[in-house]
């Protein structure tokens, strides 16, 4: 609470809120110049491959799960952020919901399992947490499954 005040009159934040007001007549003036010609197609180039890059992690035997998570998030976020632009299967969006969560858990018990190893307090919660992290895995495998079943090639 004591923070809250001092970040609130911070001359960054000032900053970030001047820059964020300034942001739209920037866009205009860059459209205007000419400056935006060709952004929708680059921004559809990087959606398309992150979407072949998902596509080529899901279907390695050998992933890594918390690779996986990142790239799923790119994909998913950048659905979000340009919905005019997204040409992907009307399952993926609820599937990539799905997936990061289920990935998102078992990251936060591999996370706390990688710090018991550091910190002896920790120890009587190893073995929940090994259960729920394969717990975890498990229903990570399902919902990927699900999501390169319905969104991916074979």
């Amino acid at each position: 609470a004591e923070a809250y005040p001092a970040v609130a009159a911070s001359p960054e934040l000032l900053q970030l809120l001047m820059i964020l007001d300034a942001f739209p007549r920037f866009l205009r003036a860059s459209q205007r110049q000419g400056l935006l010609k060709g952004l929708r197609q680059r921004i559809e180039k990087r959606l398309a491959k992150q979407w072949k890059k998902l596509d080529q992690a899901l279907h390695d035997p050998a992933h890594d799960r918390h690779r996986l998570r990142l790239l799923i998030k790119r994909v998913r976020y950048g659905i979000e952020a340009y919905p005019e632009l997204d040409r992907l299967p009307k399952p993926a969006l609820p599937r990539l919901k799905s997936a990061q969560a289920a990935l998102g858990d078992w990251h936060d018990c591999w996370q706390w399992l990688a710090r018991a190893e550091q910190e002896a307090d920790l120890q009587p919660c190893v073995a929940v947490w090994k259960t729920t992290m394969a717990q975890a895995e498990g229903r990570a495998d399902r919902v990927l499954d699900k999501l390169s079943a319905s969104c991916f090639r074979s």
